[in-house]
């Protein structure tokens, strides 16, 4: 079966919040990273943002802060540990199904309601389409939005070093310059 275009973006906006890593192929799956030196503080928040609008929610943290963070965030939200230098996954995401369209709508920019769904009034997209049919245009978007940013990462990420991947989307030049 033909797998679509992964299209990636770092430091999404997310109603209230800002998402570390979101991942849009057939659906939209969400990675919040806490490391051994972020706090847990925005988590709650964070994690209520996400379900309003992606379809897989996965959290990235260090391992100490893991008990903590399971008492957090919803059972709903997957789980991956960083041990020994490689990705353990303690739990799968489940698909979300209470996402939220008008927090969706709320998330794009008013360009982007009116090329995807012929209006930029949130109250007449609604009324017009269905919440699969908004997700889908969202998710369209969304690829829309990040795709020339992630080309440019996918193109060169024979010259970029992995820890600069976020540098380099938010800063399109070329790595030859940088690493000069």
């Amino acid at each position: 079966m033909f797998e679509e275009e992964i299209v990636g973006a770092y430091e999404v906006s997310a109603l209230g919040s800002r998402l570390d890593l979101l991942k849009i192929n057939g659906v939209t799956t969400a990675y919040e990273i806490k490391s051994e030196f972020d706090s847990l503080e925005k988590l709650e928040k964070q994690s209520e943002d996400y379900l309003k609008l992606f379809e897989y929610n996965y959290l990235v943290v260090a391992n100490k802060h893991l008990e903590k963070s399971k008492r957090i965030i919803p059972g709903i939200f997957g789980i991956y540990t960083l041990k020994d230098k490689s990705l353990k996954r303690v739990r799968a995401a489940k698909k979300n199904q209470n996402i939220d369209p008008q927090s969706q709508l709320g998330i794009l920019t008013t360009k982007e309601l009116k090329s995807t769904f012929q209006s930029n009034n949130f109250e007449v997209v609604l009324e017009r389409y269905s919440p699969r049919q908004i997700n889908e245009g969202v998710k369209k978007a969304l690829k829309k939005r990040y795709s020339k940013k992630w080309g440019f990462i996918k193109d060169r990420s024979s010259e970029i070093l992995p820890l600069d991947y976020q540098y380099f989307f938010n800063h399109p030049i070329s790595p030859s310059l940088v690493y000069s």
